[in-house]
């Protein structure tokens, strides 16, 4: 089922995990209203921001002419953004708690059918794309590295590190390992703790908002 941010709580929620998947924690209000005055102390989660707002405001559009209106105009602006920052992420696609590395130091691609899971991280060079119409379906606490490429309707389970120039092109249905080449193949079953670690707390922290 593909992630959906409807309601004001929804919005919250997403942003908070996104703030603990960057920073290990929520965000004060100070240092909300800092990063919106000075994005580039952390350009990635800005810009993540922006994405969550935008889908709310897109799953929001057809409750009257004034929502649409206001939808128009942030999408418009989110175009913008995302050329500006080479950077293609649509909306209701990523899961809540998601991390982006090394953001504007090269393109990110995710394709609109796509589905990511919770708690998930992607870095600069990253493409994940359709093939022959089907998208990834790539599961919870997974990192994706750096110009990894993952094509077609494959499933990439739970847990998983998509190493760095990795090219996937068939699933992948076990847990806990390192799939890495051209095509990618597990190389390691070695699971890094500082994802578990993050993972841990986004879903600590959705637990509490149930």
């Amino acid at each position: 089922m593909k992630n959906r941010i409807h309601s004001k709580k929804d919005l919250n929620t997403y942003l908070i995990c996104d703030e603990i998947a960057f920073t290990g924690h929520k965000l004060s209000t100070i240092r909300r209203i800092l990063l919106c005055l000075a994005r580039h102390q952390n350009l990635g989660l800005w810009f993540l921001k922006k994405n969550r707002r935008l889908e709310y405001r897109f799953n929001n559009r057809n409750k009257s002419p004034f929502h649409k209106l206001v939808y128009f105009l942030a999408g418009y602006r989110y175009v913008r953004w995302q050329h500006q920052y080479s950077c293609s992420i649509p909306v209701n696609v990523i899961g809540p708690g998601f991390r982006i590395w090394h953001f504007a130091q090269g393109s990110i691609i995710i394709n609109d059918q796509a589905i990511i899971g919770t708690g998930c991280s992607i870095s600069a060079g990253c493409c994940i794309g359709q093939a022959k119409e089907h998208a990834p379906i790539i599961g919870d606490a997974c990192e994706i590295c750096l110009n990894a490429t993952v094509l077609g309707g494959i499933h990439v389970a739970d847990r998983t590190v998509i190493g760095a120039n990795a090219l996937v092109l068939k699933s992948s249905e076990e847990s806990e390992v390192t799939i890495a080449g051209s095509p990618a193949s597990v190389i390691s079953h070695h699971y890094a703790e500082y994802n578990r670690t993050r993972y841990g707390k986004i879903v600590q922290f959705l637990q509490s908002r149930d």
